[in-house]
């Protein structure tokens, strides 16, 4: 299977031609020197993604085609994970409460699932987070990392792999979630409040008082925010 990107250009180009396409108006379509472009297509037509028509130059196969196809829905995958890391803040207030509307239809799911699936010890790894979120923010500091750990470990624990990549791209990039500790600072009791009914709910294994719980955590954070925005729009 070819990895290479040039690798890769080339046999594109083979297969968007509209019939067999030699070495010489290859080079001259993505400016790769044409010794270049003859390797690779040899290398091409041994690993059978193109085939030889004639003396008119090559062309793609059914297994080239397929490659391609494949390729292309990988392509889709990452560019639907960046435009996902790009939904994360970036300075624009109304980003930030549309990555909130996202966790919120995400997060209470995950919270349920991890109910079904949490072990003891898993259990113990949330209570850390839980405690130590309360303890740096009775001392003044900022708990973000905790606050961060708390909220992926419940997504990992789901059990939901896509759901977890999804959360954790929203919440580290760019340090999103820095933004969503700060927002709620004003309210840091109803932090703890609400991050120890969570974790209650999933310690008792009930499924629906998850995810109420991180239903309402969410709400807050939105109210937050939202706050903040007004108040920042107002100086």
């Amino acid at each position: 299977m070819i990895s290479e990107d040039r690798n890769m250009r080339i046999l594109r180009e083979v297969g968007l031609s509209a019939g067999p396409v030699g070495a010489k108006m290859l080079s001259e379509a993505l400016g790769i020197p044409q010794a270049t472009i003859g390797r690779t297509l040899v290398r091409l037509e041994k690993q059978g993604l193109a085939e030889r028509a004639g003396n008119k130059g090559r062309q793609i196969t059914r297994r080239g085609q397929a490659l391609l196809q494949k390729q292309s829905a990988v392509d889709s995958r990452a560019q639907i994970a960046r435009d996902l890391v790009s939904l994360s803040f970036d300075g624009n207030r109304e980003r930030l409460l549309e990555v909130m509307h996202i966790r919120e239809m995400l997060e209470p799911k995950c919270a349920a699932r991890a109910v079904r699936l949490i072990t003891d010890k898993d259990l113990v790894e949330l209570e850390n987070y839980a405690f130590g979120h309360r303890y740096r923010l009775s001392q003044g500091q900022a708990a973000n990392e905790e606050d961060l750990g708390f909220h992926l470990t419940i997504a990992r624990l789901s059990g939901n792999q896509t759901l977890y990549k999804v959360l954790a791209l929203l919440l580290t990039d760019n340090n999103a979630y820095v933004e969503f500790s700060r927002a709620g600072e004003a309210e840091r009791d109803v932090q703890v409040t609400a991050h120890f009914q969570i974790l209650e709910a999933i310690r008792s294994r009930d499924s629906d008082a998850a995810c109420d719980a991180m239903t309402r955590h969410l709400n807050q954070v939105i109210q937050d925010v939202k706050r903040v925005s007004a108040t920042e729009e107002a100086l």
